[in-house]
């Protein structure tokens, strides 16, 4: 048998604007100004073939390719830059642009996957189904990155140069004073990665006694990632054992009441995204510090002189810096992850059962599930003198990480003894990366009799830990640029040491009640209405400050340490902040419980024979709107792009973003 499934999807935003907003009274006002259009469209293609090659032995095959084609375009004045004045008047005669989208994906972004699945299904004896596989996975991310607009964003400040001092200390050539500056950020990427996965498995369904079934199973998973001209920087191709273990009991032997319980690793491969911020890969975000004799009327600066600087190995740009090395040259590509680095993994282990209740037809239903992650992975920032900034490794273990220039090839970076490592305000790490989850889920389902269907469910969960994984939802880190990447992610979490000070809290994923209702119900035989009630409690709130009870700048100069409250230094009378106090994720408060009503009717006509279904479905009934998430940063800085913590935040605790607004969808299937 040969079976073809085709998709293709568009999704296209034709304007994008910004509008004022006037939060005390929750109304939109003017335009403030242009945004970014998207055009991105999906294609899908799998190619399934199945044969019954004896009455015992099936064999299923299955090839599919999804490509990924993403096209940006900003929709304002061509050639604008960002400009701001930090504790310094805007001159007469100059309007900055306002602009929020800040970096333009590039437009010739295109990604490919392609998945070849191959499962042998062969029934032994009465007793044994033995199942074999495999997984061959190749995925492509071409020209992943993006460009700031104008090609550079501008702020200008009256002071001294930032951070010339400390372990991100830029060389200047000289003691530059305080004076008129303006600072130029130089922030873009272009980089194309690719990621192959390849797993097989067995798995054996043993029905050991009428009673009793055992699934037993083991995965073998290899990962490769790769970089410019197709070179591996990380090479997980060494057995990778995931055992898994399920059971079925099968207490009266009627079906009327089973437990059951299953134990397995998952292996995670890590997403291409990973190392679009690697330096060796020919990234580019650092800055320069000009002199300037003037100001065009859009506020890019004319008459510039740059500060001079030691220039890193390879850098043409005068007065140009990067403290993470990503100056545009590229390096080794393997000059990145640490030799030992270990497949990040997870353990899961799950205990529940199902009743039947009597004769009436509901079915009773609790499932306990614990998951454990270990062997996190992550970059970090190097203290080193060898040009190697940074590397990717399993925070908490130390790791070797190759450098062409130092001694042996090497840096070791021991995160518990200081060895290589980026030292804040703490010599070494506070804590070990962590992140566990368990639930309790209680059901009451009415399975489906002919007429009607429904089910009434509730999960007490909790999700704690330091970590969230690949991403840090509080200061943005979705992907690797803050949003401008499609495809993974490092964070800045373990660059430097007291940034995982006070994280073991309750992560953005944590809801610790949700309550969900279902039903269908067949008003006739060609029409269905159907309905779905999904309440939830709120998210964990972030509070994101300096360090310290004197709220001090860290290395990145910017709010991600987990204190919160006092007062800034700029604002204090004794120009040292005070009263900053430890708050982890959760201590500030949650988002609020959301209600999402969904309601669909649906029509299978008899005169198509079935093969039709058209479907109408109102997604958020009430067209409610809480907040999902707030800012987070409590302080940042006047001067020289938000490098510090001396004034309060204008934006701290505003919402950043809310549930989707009601909208209805129209869907036709067809079955051939």
């Amino acid at each position: 048998m040969l079976e073809f499934t085709g998709v293709q999807t568009q999704q296209q935003q034709t304007t994008s604007n910004y509008y004022n907003y006037d939060y005390s009274d929750q109304k939109v006002g003017s335009l403030y100004g242009p945004g970014i259009t998207t055009k991105n469209t999906f294609k899908i293609g799998v190619l399934k073939y199945t044969s019954y090659i004896t009455d015992d032995l099936t064999l299923e095959a299955q090839y599919g390719i999804m490509t990924g084609q993403y096209y940006a375009n900003f929709a304002g004045e061509a050639g604008v830059a960002p400009v701001s004045f930090s504790g310094v008047p805007v001159p007469a005669g100059v309007t900055v642009p306002s602009l929020i989208d800040q970096q333009l994906p590039n437009p010739d972004h295109k990604t490919k996957t392609a998945n070849l699945r191959v499962d042998l299904d062969w029934k032994v004896t009465a007793d044994h189904d033995i199942k074999f596989g495999i997984d061959n996975v190749q995925y492509r991310d071409d020209h992943d990155g993006f460009s700031t607009l104008g090609g550079g964003s501008y702020t200008y400040f009256n002071g001294v140069p930032p951070n010339a001092t400390g372990p991100n200390a830029v060389p200047y050539i000289g003691n530059p004073g305080a004076g008129n500056y303006v600072d130029e950020q130089l922030y873009g990427s272009d980089v194309s990665l690719a990621v192959r996965q390849k797993a097989q498995y067995i798995e054996d369904r043993w029905q050991v006694t009428p009673n009793l079934l055992l699934d037993l199973g083991v995965r073998n998973d290899q990962f490769k990632n790769l970089g410019i001209g197709g070179v591996a920087y990380v090479n997980e191709e060494s057995p990778q054992w995931a055992p898994r273990l399920g059971a079925s009991w099968d207490v009266f032997g009627d079906s009327t009441f089973k437990v059951f319980a299953n134990a397995g690793r998952y292996y995670l491969a890590l997403p291409a995204g990973l190392a679009t911020r690697n330096p060796s890969f020919g990234t580019v975000f650092g800055d320069v510090i000009y002199t300037y004799k003037g100001i065009n009327a859009n506020g890019v600066p004319t008459g510039l002189t740059p500060v001079p600087v030691a220039l890193a190995p390879g850098v043409t740009t005068p007065g140009f810096y990067s403290s993470d090395g990503e100056n545009g040259v590229p390096g080794n590509t393997k000059d990145y992850a640490a030799t030992n680095l270990k497949a990040e993994y997870q353990d899961e282990f799950v205990l529940g059962f199902q009743k039947q209740v009597g004769d009436t037809g509901l079915v009773w239903g609790e499932q306990a599930t614990y998951q454990k992650t270990k062997n996190f992975v992550d970059d970090i920032d190097l203290n080193d003198t060898y040009g190697c900034a940074s590397g990717l490794v399993n925070p908490g273990r130390s790791a070797s990480i190759p450098c062409a220039a130092a001694p042996g090839g090497q840096i070791a970076w021991n995160p518990n003894t200081g060895q290589g490592v980026l030292a804040g305000f703490l010599p070494t790490y506070p804590v070990k990366p962590s992140r566990d989850y368990y639930a309790l889920d209680s059901y009451l389902e009415h399975t489906w009799d002919g007429k009607w269907f429904g089910k009434l469910d509730y999960v007490f969960s909790k999700s704690y830990g330091t970590d969230e994984g690949p991403t840090d939802t509080a200061t943005g880190q979705i992907s690797n640029s803050q949003g401008q990447h499609f495809s993974g992610t490092t964070t800045a979490n373990w660059d430097y040491t007291d940034i995982e000070a006070n994280s073991n809290g309750d992560l953005a994923n944590d809801h610790r009640h949700t309550i969900k209702a279902f039903g269908s119900y067949a008003i006739t035989p060609e029409w269905m209405v159907s309905s779905t009630l999904i309440m939830q409690s709120g998210a964990p709130k972030v509070c994101l400050s300096g360090y310290g009870d004197t709220i001090d700048g860290d290395q990145y100069g910017g709010a991600y340490e987990h204190y919160c409250g006092g007062t800034p230094s700029s604002i204090s009378a004794t120009g040292t902040g005070f009263g900053g106090v430890p708050s982890p994720p959760g201590a500030t408060g949650r988002t609020p419980w959301t209600h999402q009503l969904n309601l669909s009717l649906t029509y299978t006509p008899d005169w198509a024979s079935k093969h039709l279904t058209l479907q109408a479905e109102v997604h958020n009934l009430a067209n409610e709107q809480k907040t999902t998430l707030y800012a987070s940063a409590y302080a940042n800085n006047e001067v020289a792009n938000n490098r510090g913590v001396t004034v309060y935040s204008p934006i701290y605790n505003v919402p950043l973003s809310t549930e989707m607004p009601r909208y209805v969808s129209l869907n036709a299937k067809y079955d051939f």
